[in-house]
């Protein structure tokens, strides 16, 4: 009886990060479409909201910076664009060891396109194959940004465009959705509740947060909601180290 090989029947590395990253991009596309549409209201014409886009690649900061950008005040913009984009030292730091043995050249270009859901894919897999090579790894992480970011800025001008037609309220719906998205994401990923319930916390709490500290009451759940993440599992791995 003739049997199929495994090479010939899974996916490469590669095609099976476009697969996965595919909730991903259409997520993307809805969440950059209201950011477009927001951008143009601020004055942003279509090359310039794309830019913000390919160069933030975080949806909930282009957001935050599109208030700045309309009053030219680049210092702020400077500042916020700094802060947002920290998170290349946090996720890159985590992910460089499993591509470390891959010259920077070829590592570099993609880490641009660093987000919260494209990191959370790729450290994922990456560990969840820990056998696999460096370049395979590189390969998968590829393969999510080869879909998510062509959604993203193509969502991007669709908003723009579109503006006048969009819902009223949209953008503040999607952000809304936005911490439950991610954190279910991950928890689907990492096939663990501590994420997902994180992620149902985050969501009642970013409407307060926002209130409390206008335009950036996501940010702050989302990090917040990332430190419990974080202290959960190792309360956990504690736990488990001592039994």
């Amino acid at each position: 009886m003739s049997t199929v090989s495994t090479s010939e029947t899974a996916p490469t590395p590669f095609m099976q990060g476009l697969r996965d990253a595919v909730p991903v991009a259409i997520t993307f596309l809805f969440i950059f479409t209201a950011y477009g549409a927001v951008a143009r209201q601020a004055g942003l014409d279509a090359a310039e909201t794309v830019a913000v886009t390919l160069a933030i690649f975080a949806a909930p900061a282009q957001f935050v910076i599109l208030e700045p950008l309309k009053q030219h005040a680049w210092i702020t913009v400077a500042g916020i664009a700094l802060v947002v984009n920290f998170r290349f030292l946090l996720m890159g730091a985590a992910l460089v060891p499993h591509y470390g043995s891959l010259p920077h050249r070829r590592v570099l270009p993609p880490l641009l396109f660093l987000s919260a859901s494209t990191f959370a894919l790729g450290y994922t897999w990456a560990n969840q194959h820990a056998t696999r090579s460096a370049a395979e790894k590189l390969r998968y992480y590829v393969g999510v940004v080869t879909l998510s970011v062509p959604l993203a800025a193509g969502g991007s001008v669709a908003g723009f465009l579109a503006d006048d037609i969009l819902p009223t309220g949209l953008s503040a719906l999607l952000l809304l959705v936005m911490p439950v998205y991610f954190t279910t994401l991950l928890a689907k990923a990492a096939r663990r509740r501590a994420p997902f319930i994180a992620g149902l916390i985050g969501f009642v709490l970013v409407d307060p947060a926002d209130q409390l500290v206008p335009g950036f009451g996501l940010m702050i759940v989302a990090v917040t909601t990332g430190l419990v993440i974080v202290l959960v599992e190792e309360i956990g791995a504690r736990r488990g180290r001592a039994a």
